[in-house]
């Protein structure tokens, strides 16, 4: 089992011009096999850690989770963030300086991030005083539920993406889906737009000498910017 033709010519995958909002269902979902088995990234993440006709189960079980009865947070909306997570990847050379479980942790988070979602807020959630919001604590509910939903989806060993790897590389791939769902809720989104300033104060010389280099990342931005917590 290959990954099917593509609904257009693969150099748009590699770019910003991908219409995922206007691509048909089994063309987004040829799109998504891509990015993970064909395409630049495909060795280090999909082929290394899964296969075709498995990612292929995994993936269709988490469209059936999303209601395309919601205008927005719909199966199209989750293939658009992974090829945006995917780009984003792309663009910040990261199999430079994140682990390959990570980068493909990164990429089936992208995919679910929203899975089960049903057209409510986290704020109203909690003001009527919903079973999530109770359940969860009134924190992220919604992001807590994704999170679960997924590693529900993929506690069936037909469907799980995760199966492939080690102990030590499931718990980093569990680790960084997780922490990555909870951080979409736009509650999270100051405190990263202050993490970003603050690390670019300590670092300043690093990061605007980087930003004259390009794409070839410098020793001194890697090892003291992007993997000084790591």
């Amino acid at each position: 089992l290959g990954v099917g033709p593509l609904p257009f010519d693969k150099v748009l995958i590699e770019s910003w011009g991908c219409d995922l909002l206007s691509t048909e269902a089994e063309g987004r979902q040829q799109i998504a096999l891509h990015m993970f088995f064909d395409s630049s990234m495909g060795g280090y993440t999909g082929v290394r850690f899964s296969q075709i006709r498995l990612f292929s189960g995994f993936y269709e079980a988490v469209m059936r989770h999303y209601n395309d009865e919601l205008p927005y947070h719909n199966s199209t909306h989750a293939v658009d963030i992974l090829h945006a997570v995917y780009r984003l990847l792309q663009m910040t050379v990261a199999i430079q300086w994140v682990a390959d479980v990570e980068v493909y942790a990164l990429m089936v988070a992208a995919l679910a991030h929203d899975v089960g979602h049903f057209g409510r807020t986290n704020p109203f959630l909690v003001e009527v005083g919903h079973a999530l919001a109770l359940q969860y604590n009134d924190a992220s509910p919604l992001e807590n539920m994704h999170c679960a939903t997924l590693f529900t989806i993929l506690a069936d060993s037909a469907v799980d993406v995760f199966k492939n790897l080690a102990s030590d590389g499931y718990k980093r791939a569990r680790k960084v889906c997780v922490s990555t769902i909870l951080h979409t809720d736009n509650a999270q989104h100051f405190d990263m737009v202050k993490d970003l300033a603050r690390a670019y104060e300590v670092a300043t010389e690093h990061c605007d000498r980087q930003a004259l280099n390009g794409d070839d990342l410098m020793v001194p931005y890697r090892m003291d910017v992007l993997k000084k917590d790591s």
